[in-house]
């Protein structure tokens, strides 16, 4: 790991920010003390607007967390993730609650979120990470496939169910819609007379 401290000034206050920046393939665990820099209000672009000339900082890569109280699916996942989505940073959470204080620390990019948890379910925790940061796509994973957990998951504001068994076959498809969505076009215009 790689220790960077920088400081910036931004409208005459004067900011330390100390990074541990992880290899983009490992899954890390936030809550473990960690200290990182947490960026939740600014984008890469605007917080290198705010910096201009100043200084520099090495902002770590967007974060994927992964939530599932199965060690070996869990890392499974992460190892996984962390191969194909190489300009990510994979982080792991083994519980809702977990997840829920990592949502609240971390810039996220999307969570892949199990149902069945210890305590809190995957659901509930959905719909509180959705209820404080409701731009963070959130793609339920389970092995539960009746359509009444998909209906609750949707409910609760998933933007996407993938059962366990088609983790091979879709997972990565409906990850790519999310982390890289389709621009908007513009609405279509009546043909003018």
């Amino acid at each position: 790991m790689k220790r960077k401290a920088q400081v910036v000034k931004r409208r005459a206050t004067l900011f330390t920010l100390d990074a541990i920046l992880s290899p983009r393939s490992t899954c890390s665990n936030p809550t473990f003390p960690t200290p990182t820099v947490i960026l939740s209000r600014h984008t890469r672009d605007s917080f290198h607007a705010i910096i201009g000339n100043e200084g520099s900082v090495s902002l770590p890569n967007p974060t994927i967390l992964v939530v599932d109280d199965h060690d070996v699916v869990r890392r499974s996942l992460c190892d996984w993730i962390g191969v194909s989505f190489q300009d990510y940073r994979v982080i792991e959470a083994a519980s809702a609650e977990q997840a829920l204080e990592i949502a609240r620390a971390e810039p996220l990019a999307l969570v892949l979120m199990d149902i069945g948890l210890p305590q809190m379910n995957g659901i509930d925790a959905t719909r509180e990470i959705k209820r404080t940061a409701a731009h963070i796509p959130v793609i339920v994973v389970s092995i539960h496939e009746s359509p009444a957990y998909q209906a609750d998951a949707l409910a609760a504001g998933a933007n996407a169910y993938v059962p366990k068994r088609k983790l091979h076959s879709d997972l990565f498809q409906v990850m790519a819609r999310w982390l890289n969505p389709a621009p908007e076009l513009p609405a279509a215009q009546p043909p003018s007379a």
